[in-house]
Order: structure tokens, then sequence, then C-alpha cells
């Protein structure tokens, strides 16, 4: 697991996956845990997929959804 990051209200974390990397399989899967020393929204995460090939190039975007943590495991 690695380190936690701490993310100010407001705040951006970038992270790019190289095209060759395949540890993870064809996706890439994030699972992000939050906490908050007071009530707060929760966090908007949204992810932007590209895949640039010479004069061709498909985009997407997805958003995250809420996984209850004793079903990540």
């Amino acid at each position: 697991m690695a380190a936690p990051k701490v993310i100010p209200p407001q705040g951006t974390y970038e992270l790019y996956v190289e095209r060759q990397e395949t540890a993870g399989g064809s996706g890439a899967n994030f699972l992000l845990v939050w906490q908050a020393e007071n009530p707060v929204n929760p966090p908007l995460v949204e992810a932007i997929h590209a895949d640039i090939q010479g004069h061709r190039t498909l985009a997407f975007v997805t958003e995250a959804r809420p996984v209850h943590p004793s079903r990540t495991e």
C-alpha cells in the first residue's frame, strides 16, 4: 500500500500511469480512503483516460463511485 497523501481543500492530486504499465492488468483501478476531522462533503474524484497514438486519440472521463469498506477486501 502506498503512503497516505494529504490533499488540501480544493486541492488536486494528479497520477499518471504509463501505457506500458501492465502490473494492474488492462485497467487502472484505485481505492481512495478519506477522512476528515469535521463533517464534510465527500471528495469529488474524476479521471481522464487517454490513448494517443499518431493521428488517433481516444479519450473519456470517469467518476468515482462509493464502495463500502467491508466489500473491498
